[in-house]
């Protein structure tokens, strides 16, 4: 018995894994089992991944709202200034 592990991303992977699949409904000598920890650690790096991009945009969010908020600041004061000249 073999154990071959396939990155399903990849073009390689992909072609390598349906050829599998094929085989294992033709032929009695392949089986294909799905690992279980493969699918959760799947599963964990796609929350980790979601997790970082809130981050970012959280982040971004916080630099447009400082970038706007001294904006509006400067026309403040620019506003009052022209008044008392």
């Amino acid at each position: 018995m073999t154990t071959i592990i396939i990155n399903e991303r990849t073009k390689a992977g992909k072609t390598l894994f349906e050829l599998a699949k094929i085989l294992s409904v033709k032929s009695k000598g392949v089986i294909i089992n799905i690992d279980d920890l493969q699918l959760s650690a799947d599963k964990e790096a796609k929350k980790i991944k979601k997790a970082e991009k809130k981050k970012m945009i959280m982040e971004l969010s916080k630099e447009v709202n400082r970038s706007m908020h001294q904006k509006l600041i400067e026309q403040y004061n620019l506003h009052n200034d022209s008044n008392y000249r």
